[in-house]
């Protein structure tokens, strides 16, 4: 079933990666400034921004990290992602198809790994929480931020 969530997911980002950019919700607001506060003062060497959209999370750490990976299920979104990176200057971002369930990266590869607005619309949170700790370094930052919560019944606090 997983599966079929996937192929519906990759449809609707794919057909509205433009929106995404220029998005006030996504191109702004308090979080972008509070990861910025946190990313700061972590010198990371290598950082990995999943579910990067229009690239506004990436756009905010380029300037602490030495390199930032994008990932995005949809390559329409990435390419989106690229074309309004670029025109903001930015010349270390890398930019992989993926999925943020199945990451295909090296265990401990990153510094630290961010998702913003984004692991709502994961079809199994719980997984992408377990590979973001798989390839962030021992000591690495995890900065998850999203505007919906888990249902109580599933996540009790």
């Amino acid at each position: 079933m997983e599966w079929i969530q996937r192929i519906m997911i990759k449809a609707q980002f794919g057909a509205n990666a433009s929106k995404y950019v220029v998005s006030p919700r996504h191109a702004s607001g308090q979080d972008l400034k509070t990861l910025v506060e946190w990313a700061q003062p972590e010198n990371a060497a290598q950082a990995l921004d999943i579910a990067t959209g229009g690239g506004h999370c990436a756009l905010a750490l380029a300037s602490f990290v030495g390199e930032v990976t994008t990932l995005d299920i949809t390559t329409e979104m990435l390419q989106e992602a690229e074309v309004f990176l670029t025109k903001k200057g930015c010349t270390n971002i890398r930019y992989v198809v993926g999925d943020a369930e199945n990451l295909p990266f090296a265990k401990e590869q990153f510094d630290m790994v961010s998702c913003r607005i984004a692991a709502h619309h994961f079809p199994d949170p719980d997984r992408f929480v377990e590979e973001a700790w798989r390839v962030l370094k021992y000591g690495g930052s995890f900065i998850l931020m999203d505007n919906i919560s888990p249902e109580a019944d599933r996540h009790p606090l």
